[in-house]
């Protein structure tokens, strides 16, 4: 219900133009959605399902940003989240560079880091 709320205040912001930083550090996403169990391997079945939850609202918020800036930001932060959580390094790469390509910075940084190794 947290996510849902964040995201809500998400699409808000960013189809305002607003770029403030309102998407949760992973790890407090984890912990809002998956609180601690004593089962791990519960928390990560969890954890996981929760990830992917969050691809798919930031992919929706991306389709909505109104700018070029928004959409870069939304594109890096799916990347990472791909990359880091995920692990999937191939989608992750193609997220910076659609994220380079709307003229974020950090999504270009990313691509050629990510590249590089």
């Amino acid at each position: 219900m947290k996510l849902l709320l964040n995201t809500a205040v998400l699409v808000c912001l960013l189809s305002n133009g607003s770029m403030a930083e309102v998407f949760s550090p992973v790890e407090q996403l984890k912990l809002d959605i998956c609180p601690k169990q004593k089962d791990p391997e519960a928390s990560a079945r969890c954890f996981k399902r929760s990830v992917f939850d969050f691809i798919a609202l930031s992919v929706i918020v991306e389709k909505s940003a109104k700018d070029d800036e928004a959409k870069a930001y939304a594109n890096t932060k799916i990347g990472l989240i791909y990359e880091v959580d995920v692990g999937d390094k191939a989608t992750a790469l193609t997220y910076y560079k659609k994220a380079c390509s709307l003229g974020g910075q950090k999504g270009c940084l990313l691509a050629k880091a990510l590249e590089a190794q």
